[in-house]
């Protein structure tokens, strides 16, 4: 499988194993966002496809040693980004 990424930025599939080993740090269940660790990275784990039952698969943005909230401040529409690459 190719790597995916938005603005140079990783996107990660639920199904990778790296996935298993991150820590959740906080939950945002008005944006569905869900945000992690691993210690050296952090993570937002979106449903890009969120209209689908079940909310759709989940895909995990690394945004390096970034806070969570200022990345997704300066990337209001990062969901909508990672949809584009992945129906590409």
């Amino acid at each position: 499988m190719k790597r995916l990424e938005i603005q140079g930025h990783e996107v990660i599939p639920a199904s990778d194993p790296l996935t298993e080993k991150l820590i959740e740090v906080k939950f945002d269940s008005v944006n569905w966002r869900v945000y992690l660790t691993d210690q050296k990275n952090n993570f937002i784990r979106c449903y890009p496809y969120s209209e689908y039952h079940g909310g759709g698969p989940s895909y995990f943005v690394n945004i390096g040693n970034y806070e969570f909230e200022s990345w997704v401040l300066k990337h209001p529409n990062f969901e909508s980004e990672v949809r584009n690459i992945l129906d590409k």
